[in-house]
């Protein structure tokens, strides 16, 4: 067997093809006479000040060139055969991952005339039927996309994404197409620089002038692609050439620039700069070696929204209160090497330090209570090698430990939530309507992860089996990433109170305690791991005729998941993701093109990051420590109800892991059109379908059921015991229409976009769920859906567990960017955005007192203990289904505008200043829901939350030399 393994490594690796534009483009196409002959042995090169060496390739017998592994940039393509005058056709830009289309035709003459063709530069995919949006450094810089200045803001050109721009962190968050809030993936360069710990892109910060080129791949994905269910980024960082070239850049933007869009006496979500930036790049030896290297110093404050009446209950609760705002400072490098290695060998190497420490407080804390250190170091090396016309390969290495680490200021006081009211339900008290905490947070984490890969890949380009071919088969290997949660709790384990208003309308007459959590231990050890995914692909573009490519292939990953803490396998799987795409050109001028695909891929591997013992899966995090729940329910100052929970351990496990269980995957379906249109502008129209399958779930097995009646645990020494598995039981369904627009002049670029969408969860209720026993005709879900993400493991409790809807199903948004080069050296630029306004989810009521027919509010266990009936909870939904009586938040509409004027300098450099204005109009919409908001019996129902950033003016200045 293991020479069997070998065997098929070494044939994927000296048979097959590559992955490498994944990274760099590729210009290809049919090279003829004037009679429509065919002609071989064309030499073609392709040639731009952009980069420093040139790309040459022969076409084939039937005319047929593919000039690979180009990176992005404005080229030159030039035909030369003898007996033919030489053709040279310009302004042909290549795009990150984008196979354009060439066809010429040459003419009979002397091979020293030249013939100079002038045409449009094409624009549209012609080998994949993939949908993808290509969004150059340039057009990223030209635009006021965030006020945050993360590379991460080329999202916003994506089809489909979602954008929530709170403030507390370094990026904004995106969602694309019902994918969860990390289900991406990003390449830079081809080496994977995500966290272990999840994809998402604020564990990966770059400066500003870093970036040449982005492909944002949202449908259709090949092989070839990373897991991941959303977004497929595709990053690719400037090189060095063989003159010096950089720039500097300064950005300001204080907080006397920034307005105030909260309703008066309210606090907003706000972002303070101050960041000077440098980049730089040149020859080590010229036409030989180059280098490049960027730096990026942030500082800034970011504000915490609030609520004004939320201040004046903070106020009033802590009279030291003042509202305050979360503090950054961060020092940023990225350095890049590349060369020639030997005339057939290339070799390219990148080092990047991104550890950003921040404030990290919500909005109910009274005082800086808490910090976060995101990010770290990551490096990659990449050998790529041209054997010949037909043959190319890569392979890259790349390691990173990219981490989250959380430390409390004041470790030693108790962390004292407050709520307006406190209601009663199995047998506990639940707070309703948080308006602060006080004191600390109740815990802080360590979160070091480390993951390395090695990629590899090579690609045949094959004629004359029925067309031509192109074989393309790789491995993906991420061997060992690792895992390590730490936990330290407030006040040396008491690290929580939380307390209730003695007068719900006054919170100056007093709080009171209800509720006290006590852990066995100060700190410990929640979770330790490693897990892998080894992946091997294959597929073939086939090409039967020159307008018709057929995509087929396989992408096959082994994941395995290791408890370190408990010595305990949680995943060994394989996950077979096939691929199939058709690209047929309808037109002889390339210019209409359909498109239509299947892909089932899988959720990232380093999502779902599950325990043994449940860390991260719940809302008390892990069972690794025990605690004990103390409740006052009569308010009188004497905690009667105790409710222990045992931890978990090696002997007694709260978790019984599937033995099938495996990674959650989408399914899609797609079809397109795509149109070449005068004047460099391109249309494309698509649907897709997609079902979200086989979500990490969690069902219990503990409990024992008489009918609808709860009367313990088969095993009286914990509480809840949870299967591990793979919800097969019900899914999200996202269904979606879009429409995306480009043109591209010297003088005008603009993108825009829209996206309609219509969801749906399918299926029925999970075993085991209250709400199967209680509201078992309810479950009808088509609008205000929750969260898909699979960061945490979905409990069967869909009454409790009742929260506002998630923003990756808002129905509608439309996005269009425009940058005009005027007269005179200024430039105009603007980006709007419109995003239909959010649904609030199940509307939830309760009833005065549990419903005794489901048994009383407490069960005394065997051994004496007394536990929480599940069914005795008062909370029910307040109508027919989940989806009726749900009401909608108003749209969200941003407006960025900019104006910047360029100056030239002699002898060859040039210098900007540009203002931008974020949210002109100072809108102050919400991008979600208050705590409570669709709980009739909470003061926050109906209440929107998080509202949108206020206006600000931000001043750039930047010198290129």
């Amino acid at each position: 067997m293991r020479r069997l393994a070998v065997g098929v490594f070494l044939v994927l690796m000296c048979t097959a093809v590559d992955a490498i534009a994944q990274t760099e483009g590729s210009i290809r196409g049919y090279v003829r006479d004037e009679q429509g002959g065919a002609l071989p042995g064309v030499t073609m090169t392709v040639t731009s000040a952009d980069t420093a060496k040139p790309r040459v390739a022969v076409s084939d017998q039937e005319g047929y060139y593919r000039l690979l592994n180009v990176p992005p940039g404005d080229y030159t393509v030039t035909a030369e055969l003898a007996g033919f005058s030489k053709l040279v056709r310009p302004n042909v830009m290549v795009r990150a991952g984008l196979n354009l289309g060439v066809d010429l035709v040459m003419k009979l003459g002397a091979i020293s005339e030249t013939v100079h063709v002038v045409a449009e530069t094409p624009l549209l995919e012609m080998s994949k039927a993939e949908q993808a949006v290509n969004v150059s450094g340039e057009l990223q810089q030209s635009l006021p996309l965030g006020s945050q200045k993360h590379w991460s803001e080329f999202l916003r050109f994506a089809p489909g994404a979602i954008s929530r721009d709170a403030t507390n962190n370094q990026a904004p968050v995106f969602y694309v197409h019902g994918s969860g809030i990390t289900s991406s993936s990003t390449l830079i360069d081809g080496a994977d620089m995500t966290s272990a710990i999840n994809p998402w892109a604020g564990y990966a910060a770059l400066p500003e002038d870093t970036i040449s080129d982005v492909q944002l791949k949202t449908s259709g994905l090949d092989a070839a692609a990373p897991l991941g269910m959303g977004v497929a980024a595709n990053v690719v960082t400037k090189s060095g050439t063989n003159a010096f070239k950089g720039s500097g850049t300064f950005t300001y933007s204080p907080k006397s620039w920034i307005g105030n869009n909260a309703p008066a006496g309210g606090t907003p979500e706000s972002a303070s700069l101050k960041m000077p930036e440098f980049a730089v790049g040149g020859p080590i030896v010229r036409d030989k070696w180059w280098f490049y290297g960027s730096y990026r110093y942030r500082s800034g404050t970011f504000g915490i929204g609030r609520q004004s009446d939320q201040v004046a209950d903070m106020k009033a609760l802590d009279p030291q209160f003042t509202p305050f705002d979360n503090n950054i400072g961060a020092n940023i490098l990225f350095a890049k090497v590349s060369g020639r290695v030997s005339p057939v060998h290339e070799l390219s190497a990148f080092f990047n330090r991104d550890a950003t420490p921040y404030e990290s407080n919500g909005l109910f804390n009274t005082g800086a209570f808490v910090k976060t250190i995101i990010g770290g170091e990551g490096v990659s090396a990449r050998v790529t090698s041209a054997w010949s016309n037909w043959l190319t390969s890569r392979v890259a290495f790349s390691w990173n430990n990219k981490s989250a680490i959380t430390e409390m200021v004041n470790p030693s006081a108790t962390s004292r939530p407050v709520f307006r009211t406190a209601i009663p339900s199995s047998g506990q008290l639940v707070g309703v309507t948080q308006r602060a905490t006080l004191s600390n947070v109740s815990s802080a984490s360590k979160s070091p992860y480390t993951k390395w890969t090695v990629t590899a890949d090579t690609t045949m380009y094959k004629t004359g089996w029925a067309g031509s071919h192109e074989i393309q088969a790789g491995v993906f290997l991420q061997p060992h990433m690792t895992r390590e949660d730490t936990i330290v709790y407030a006040n040396n384990g008491f690290a929580l109170e939380d307390q209730v208003f003695r007068d719900a309308t006054n919170p100056a007459a007093g709080i009171v305690p209800f509720h006290r959590r006590i852990y066995d231990a100060g700190s410990g050890l929640l979770a330790q791991g490693h897990f892998a995914d080894n992946a091997v692909y294959l597929q073939d573009g086939w090409r039967p005729t020159s307008r018709l490519t057929i995509n087929a292939g396989v992408r096959v990953d082994r994941v395995t998941r290791d408890d370190d803490l408990f010595t305990l396998r949680l995943q060994d799987s394989w996950e077979i993701g096939p691929r199939a795409g058709v690209n047929f050109v309808l037109t002889k001028d390339q210019r209409n093109v359909v498109r239509g695909s299947f892909m089932r891929v899988h959720e990232a591997v380093n999502i779902n990051a599950q325990s043994a013992s449940g860390a991260g899966t719940q809302g008390s995090g892990a069972q690794t420590i025990g605690y004990r729940d103390l409740y006052d329910t009569s308010l009188d100052g004497t905690f009667r109800a105790v409710f222990v929970t045992p931890a978990a351990s090696p002997v007694s496990p709260n978790r019984i892991i599937d033995p099938g269980y495996h990674q959650p995957f989408v399914e899609e379906w797609s079809v397109g059109y795509r149109r070449q249109l005068p004047g460099q502008a391109s249309l494309d129209i698509g649907f897709m379908t997609r079902d979200y399958r086989d979500r990490t779930a969690l069902v219990e097995q503990n409990a024992i059921y008489s009918g609808s009646v709860f009367q313990g645990y088969k095993n009286p020494a914990l509480n809840e015991i949870y299967l591990l598995t793979n919800n097969q039981w019900n899914w999200p369904v996202y269904r979606a229409l879009e429409i995306v627009a480009t043109k591209q002049t010297k003088r005008f670029q603009t993108v825009a976009s829209y996206t309609f969408v219509r969801p749906h969860l399918a299926g029925t209720w999970q075993p085991n769920d209250p709400a199967s026993f209680i509201q078992p005709n309810a479950f009808a879900f088509d609008k205000g859906l929750p969260s898909n993400d699979n960061r945490s493991a979905s409990t069967n409790d869909s009454i409790n567990g009742a929260t506002s809807s998630s923003i990756e199903w808002t129905e509608q948004v439309a996005r269009l960017s425009a940058v005009y080069h005027a007269p005179w050296d200024f430039t105009v630029s603007g980006s709007y955005t419109l995003q239909k306004g959010r649904w609030s989810g199940p509307i939830m009521t309760r009833l005065s007192a549990s419903d005794p027919q489901f048994g009383p509010p407490t069960v005394t266990l065997p051994n004496g203990r007394v536990v929480s009936n599940p069914l005795a909870t008062t909370i029910r939904f307040a109508n027919a289904t989940r989806s009726d009586g749900q009401y909608q938040l108003a749209g969200l509409h941003y407006l960025n505008l900019r104006l910047g004027r360029e100056f030239h300098l002699p002898p060859d450099r040039k210098f900007a200043v540009n203002l931008d204005l974020f949210n002109v109009a100072n809108l102050g919409s919400f991008q979600g829901f208050l705590a409570g908001a669709n709980q009739l019996y909470s003061t926050n129902y109906g209440r929107g939350g998080e509202i949108q950033p206020p206006r600000s003016v931000q001043l750039e200045l930047r010198l290129w030399f």
